[in-house]
């Protein structure tokens, strides 16, 4: 399996779908869970740092396939991201 092998890039197109739900998720459960907390900057600031370094290592880990891997993976990334808006984006404007 090479870096340009159409196994390898629907692997990483899956692998960046799964960055994308760890990372939009855990945004949506962060925000879901700040109404009842004491401290609310510092758990949205904390559950950032830990969103974002567990994006950034399964980029780099991605990137370890190469640049067309990378790509692939932030594809995946970004179509969950706009699957998730769909879905939970009703629950978002009854907030207005």
């Amino acid at each position: 399996m090479g870096p340009t092998d159409p196994a390898s890039l629907a692997l990483a197109l899956g692998w960046g779908g799964l960055i994308g739900v760890v990372y939009f998720g855990g945004l949506w459960l962060s925000l879901r869970g700040l109404a009842g907390r004491a401290r609310p900057r510092a758990a949205f600031a904390a559950a950032y740092v830990v969103r974002l370094s567990l994006a950034l290592a399964g980029f780099w880990s991605a990137l370890a396939l190469g640049p067309l891997a990378l790509a692939a993976s932030m594809v995946g990334f970004v179509a969950v991201r706009g699957v998730m808006v769909r879905r939970l984006g009703a629950g978002v404007r009854a907030w207005k």
